[in-house]
């Protein structure tokens, strides 16, 4: 399927626009139909740039047996309520970058370099402000949710 009949940005196009300034190219998975991720990675690996995908409608879908989120160096989901998987709130960002990783765990929790369950199980004794964060954790009922609604994913994939 074409970028044109799935609506999904063209390699072509990410390479008119790429310019001294580009710093990544953000793809989105529209409507559970991938980009063309391996010309993608190829652009991307001869810029140096890094790959961020919009898994938002993709959650599950996959090319060449590689599942959406995990091509790039960044995935990011969303779980809002007209999703295909749902907890009516939030979302996951999925990463193999260590380096990422890392800055992510300070982001989702306001900079703080431990959580109060580490410090109250013994993880750790203190903590630390060392970043720019928010609060992006996710609550034990929307996880539990998303743990029901992933056994679900599959035959919600295939009906819509």
């Amino acid at each position: 399927m074409t970028s044109e009949q799935n609506l999904n940005i063209s390699p072509k196009s990410i390479q008119q626009r790429i310019t001294p300034r580009t710093r990544a190219i953000i793809v989105v998975h529209y409507g559970g139909y991938p980009c063309d991720m391996p010309r993608i990675m190829q652009i991307a690996k001869k810029h140096k740039l890094y790959v961020i995908e919009d898994d938002a409608h993709a959650i599950g879908s996959e090319l060449d047996g590689i599942k959406l989120g995990n091509w790039g160096d960044i995935g990011c989901f969303s779980f809002f309520y007209n999703k295909n998987m749902t907890t009516g709130e939030g979302g996951m960002i999925t990463t193999n970058e260590d380096g990422f990783a890392e800055k992510l765990r300070l982001f989702r929790s306001h900079g703080m370099t431990s959580m109060t369950w580490d410090r109250h199980k013994g993880h750790a004794w203190s903590y630390d402000v060392v970043e720019l964060g928010y609060n992006y954790r996710i609550d034990e009922i929307r996880a539990a949710l998303g743990r029901i609604q992933l056994g679900k994913l599959d035959a919600n994939n295939a009906r819509r």
